[in-house]
Formats: C-alpha cells, sequence, structure tokens
C-alpha cells in the first residue's frame, strides 16, 4: 500500500521481492519516490541474481546476506552521510553513484558464525494487509542453517558458490522456546532452512535438544528434504522430533528433466522411495 507508506513518512524504506513481482515493485519505489524522497533499499532473492537489474527508483541493492549491510547503511543514515562515497566500502551493496552509474559489488561476505545475528523481535514480525486494511501476524518459523549443499539450475545460489552454516543446537533451541514463548497459541513451527535434512549427525543433535527439553510434546514441525539420499534414518529421526510434514522438491516425473535442473543423483525411482518411506 504505497499511499499509506508515503503518508506515514519514512526515513528509509526496504523491500525485498522475488523476480515474480520485480515488475510491482518498480511500479511502487517509482510512485514512492514522486511523492517523497527517501532512500529505497531492494533486497532478496531477484536482485541477488540479477543485482544488473536495479531500476534508477531504487537507490541501493543488497546482494544476498543483509543484516551487516543494513547496519551499517542505517548507522550512515542516522549521521546523515548514506551517499555513495561510503556506500562504496560496504560489502554485498550495489547502488548508482553520483552520474547515475550503476556501481557493481566488489566485494561479497557471509556471516560465519550465524549466532551472532541477535534473537528477533518477534513482536515486530506482522505485515499489514492492503486488501484486508488489517495487521496479519504469521506463524513463526526458524531457520536452523543457511546456504545449501547443492547447485539445482533453478536456484539462485547456483549463481554462486555457496557456503552452508549453522546456528549452535543450543541457538536452536532458543528459537523455538522463544516462539513457544510470545506465540503459545501456535502448533506447529516450519524450519525454513533451504534444505533441513542434511548431516544425520547434527539431525539427530537437533532432535536430542528438542526431545531433552520435551518440545516434541508441545508443538509439532515441519521441513525441507531431498529425496536423492533420505534415507529410513532420516526418516526415525524426524519421527521422533514429532515433524509432522516434509517438504521434497521433486520437481519432475522424468529422469531426463531431473538430471536437467538438479543432478544425476536425482531420479525418478528415489522420488518414489521417499514417498513410501
Amino acid at each position: 500500500d504505497v499511499d499509506r507508506l508515503i503518508a506515514q513518512k519514512p526515513d528509509l524504506v526496504a523491500v525485498s521481492v522475488f523476480s515474480e513481482r520485480f515488475n510491482q515493485a518498480i511500479e511502487g519505489t517509482r510512485q514512492l519516490k514522486r511523492a517523497w524522497d527517501v532512500p529505497v533499499i531492494i533486497g532478496g532473492p531477484h536482485i541477488s541474481a540479477l543485482p544488473s537489474t536495479l531500476d534508477p527508483s531504487m537507490d541501493i541493492g543488497v546482494i544476498g546476506e543483509g543484516e551487516l549491510a543494513m547496519k551499517t547503511m542505517v548507522e550512515l543514515l542516522s549521521k546523515g552521510q548514506l551517499n555513495s562515497k561510503n556506500l562504496k566500502d560496504i560489502s554485498n551493496v550495489i547502488y548508482w553513484d553520483d552520474n547515475r552509474t550503476l556501481q557493481l559489488p566488489h566485494k561479497q561476505e557471509r556471516i560465519q558464525n550465524l549466532d551472532m545475528i541477535p534473537m528477533p523481535l518477534r513482536s515486530l514480525m506482522r505485515t499489514y494487509w492492503p486488501t484486508t486494511q488489517e495487521w496479519i501476524q504469521w506463524e513463526q518459523g526458524v531457520y536452523t542453517s543457511r546456504g545449501c549443499p547443492f547447485t539445482c539450475g533453478f536456484c539462485m545460489y547456483s549463481q554462486a558458490s555457496n557456503l552452508v552454516r549453522y546456528h549452535s543446537v543450543d541457538r536452536v533451541i532458543e528459537d523455538i522456546e522463544d516462539i513457544l514463548r510470545h506465540y503459545p497459541q501456535q502448533n506447529n513451527i516450519i524450519f525454513y532452512d533451504d534444505l533441513f535434512v542434511t548431516k544425520k549427525s547434527r539431525l539427530k543433535e537437533i532432535a536430542d535438544g528438542i526431545r531433552a527439553e520435551k518440545i516434541h510434546q508441545k508443538v509439532t514441525f515441519g521441513c525441507m528434504a531431498k529425496t536423492s539420499f533420505f534415507d529410513e534414518e532420516f526418516a526415525s529421526t524426524l519421527q521422533s522430533m514429532n515433524i509432522k510434514v516434509i517438504s521434497f522438491g521433486f520437481e519432475s516425473g522424468n529422469n531426463r528433466v531431473l538430471h536437467y535442473l538438479k543432478d544425476r543423483h536425482s531420479t525418478v525411482e528415489k522420488n518414489q522411495k521417499a514417498i513410501d518411506i
């Protein structure tokens, strides 16, 4: 709701956008810029995969992880120093320089120790829904890791080498308990990891931690898994922590297409075996 946003006269506008909505984002930021001179930052999958598509109505794009870049930019903004001279020293950022030439990132950084990221302030995690003109509180989820070890052809992470990093198990348990404390009515929690089911040893540690705190008796879980290496042992561990929903990316019922989209280890037969398990 761009008009509602303009009426609030914000100091900074940040938009996260997927490719299918990028044209809509451009319409919104152009309307915003015509009415209110405010810095506009774009993040999310689309601009991370295609940074050269940054529209002139968008001042800055954040490529990949945004926490450190956003923190630095907000600090600069508070000092009145959010300009191209200072942006050139920030990692993971693209921007228009004083000559309106798009400057692409000269370096990208990923957070190595995910536990350094503060716990989310969950009271802020709601959104205004223009069609019904009401505030929506969505179900809270958990990230236990970032990245994926695979390079499927349709995924933006395949554009560059990926780096898988993990939260400590203690942090994962703390995050889950924070959700249960603030949202006792929520009875299901989704693990939002790009691929939650990867290392058996780590999965067992998380399952052990959940059972030790008896969290599996309070809430159910959902997660993402990959069929090419899913087996009975994985299924047993997931069952022990009260996983009720598993999302697989089957992608196709044709092996040739699967090999093209994913890898030679992905087959229709393995998809079927995962369902059977």
